[in-house]
């Protein structure tokens, strides 16, 4: 319907008027397109510029709250943490409730493509492989919510499918765009802690009310320190990204650059991303069109430790600092607050006792330790469409999405995590390939300008393989040798 605009009054009779252009717009479904008056499948169409508008570096982020009847949830504001998506629901045949993303009739890895957990440490730089897609770059999302809609891709389907259209060159003279923002992210809400007064008041009471002979284990003469106000901070972004198009009748053409990083809201935890993308159409005859495309994308993130049920973690470790010692010490050799007695453990400062299960310091930890991935990912093909006849096609498309990650984890030797293997390097590079070959038999015709009638022939085959190495090394002799073998942690 078309928008209208009228005036506040006591009573008011409007009556919409249908917009025409907006029922001939074109919706893609699967394996082709419909004009969207045609549709009678439950679909919702995100456009791209309801994308380019947001500050964030990640697509997948962006559709929360923008068509109906799906979810997006991102489970922590760590960055690389992939979000969880339900399309009307939890319905799914496997134990994920990921739909299937499509990038231009090009199925896509998806999911977290960090190692997780391998050899003799735990690699806890999540990676959403979502990220390497440059927002900039999407035209249009279509999103595939009934049986009706995704019945066409099978089992593959279960959760729903996302259908992601890239941008295109267009007839006309070359135009370059620039697009760039600066923005800023925090935490909304952190967990409401005790001060140190209230927690050494309840943590003696607990100590007493125990058996420990009646003795104060915590000392209320130190310090005050929140915790939080080390931990998190207010992480600052900039996006930029110049494009070109244009072409004749026959040719058409889009380039694309892009460059963003990231600071998250936790301490050392940052991202950066540099891309490329190219797609050119030709005309070659009046029944053959051809087409290549192809996106290149180069991301690092530095991670942090998230992991559930780790005590190194930030979600555990976070909350059970003590809130009466310092987060620094300056008569440690390392600076930090380390207790001296117990070096793998958050120092006691003038408690009896240090801290429960031997906790770490997380401040040392999120200095010193390094959890880091980095994965360049190539996606794209080729495609070839032969008009038969009036209404009849047949395109035929091949693609590959190729990613070669490799993930670092150091853990110092001096305390946390490393204390007790006397100091880990583990480092695995894992490569992720998919290729995929369609052909689409496609008619379409309208009769009496009034009937129309589709029908969709299609052959698809796609393989799917990884294969990774991990290497790694514990109990060196000498903390200096740690710092010798790990060069990307100098850097």
């Amino acid at each position: 319907m078309e928008s209208q605009e009228v005036s506040v009054k006591p009573v008011m009779n409007v009556r919409l008027k249908s917009d025409t252009q907006n029922l001939d717009e074109i919706v893609v479904v699967g394996y082709g397109t419909q004009r969207k008056k045609d549709v009678t499948s439950s679909i919702a169409k995100v456009g791209g510029e309801d994308l380019s508008n947001l500050a964030a570096p990640s697509f997948d982020t962006q559709l929360a709250g923008r068509a109906a009847g799906v979810q997006v949830t991102t489970p922590s504001g760590v960055l690389g943490a992939g979000p969880q998506f339900k399309v009307r629901g939890m319905s799914t045949i496997s134990s994920s409730s990921q739909p299937l993303f499509i990038v231009d009739g090009m199925p896509i890895a998806t999911g977290d493509n960090g190692d997780g957990k391998t050899g003799l440490g735990q690699l806890y730089a999540s990676f959403n492989a979502m990220s390497d897609i440059n927002p900039n770059d999407i035209e249009s999302i279509e999103i595939l919510k009934d049986g009706a809609a995704t019945a066409i891709y099978g089992s593959r389907a279960a959760n729903g499918v996302v259908l992601i259209t890239t941008k295109k060159g267009s007839k006309g003279r070359t135009k370059v765009t620039y697009d760039g923002y600066i923005s800023a992210a925090s935490a909304t809400k952190l967990h409401d802690l005790l001060g140190a007064k209230d927690f050494v008041t309840i943590a003696n009471e607990k100590s007493e009310n125990w058996g420990d002979q009646g003795q104060a284990v915590y000392d209320p003469a130190g310090p005050n320190t929140n915790w939080n106000d080390y931990i998190f901070r207010t992480g600052f972004q900039h996006n930029h990204n110049v494009a070109a198009s244009g072409g004749t009748d026959k040719s058409q053409y889009y380039v694309s650059f892009g460059f963003t990083e990231q600071e998250g809201i936790v301490r050392s935890n940052d991202m950066n991303r540099l891309s490329i993308k190219a797609d050119l159409t030709q005309q070659a005859t009046k029944w053959l069109r051809i087409g290549l495309n192809g996106q290149m994308s180069r991301t690092k993130l530095n991670g942090v430790s998230n992991e559930e049920n780790s005590l190194g973690g930030i979600g555990f470790a976070g909350v059970r600092m003590l809130p009466n010692v310092a987060v620094f010490d300056p008569s440690d050799p390392t600076g930090y607050n380390i207790d001296k007695e117990n070096r793998k453990t958050l120092g006691r400062g003038s408690n009896l006792s240090y801290i429960d299960n031997g906790i770490q310091n997380i401040i040392w930890a999120l200095d010193n330790n390094v959890n880091r991935s980095s994965n360049t990912r190539t996606i794209g093909g080729g495609w070839a469409e032969i008009t038969i006849m009036d209404g009849l096609t047949l395109k035929t498309q091949a693609g590959l999405d190729i990613s070669n990650v490799k993930d670092y984890m150091y853990w110092d030797s001096e305390s946390g995590d490393g204390y007790g293997r006397k100091g880990l390097i583990e480092e695995v590079n894992t490569t992720y390939e998919n290729w995929n070959w369609q052909n689409i038999l496609n008619y379409n015709q309208t009769f009496n300008e009034l009937h129309n009638l589709s029908a969709t022939a299609v052959q698809e085959y796609t393989h799917s393989q990884y294969e990774y190495t991990d290497a790694a090394v514990q109990q060196l002799s000498d903390r200096f040798l740690l710092i010798i073998l790990s060069p990307i942690h100098l850097g």
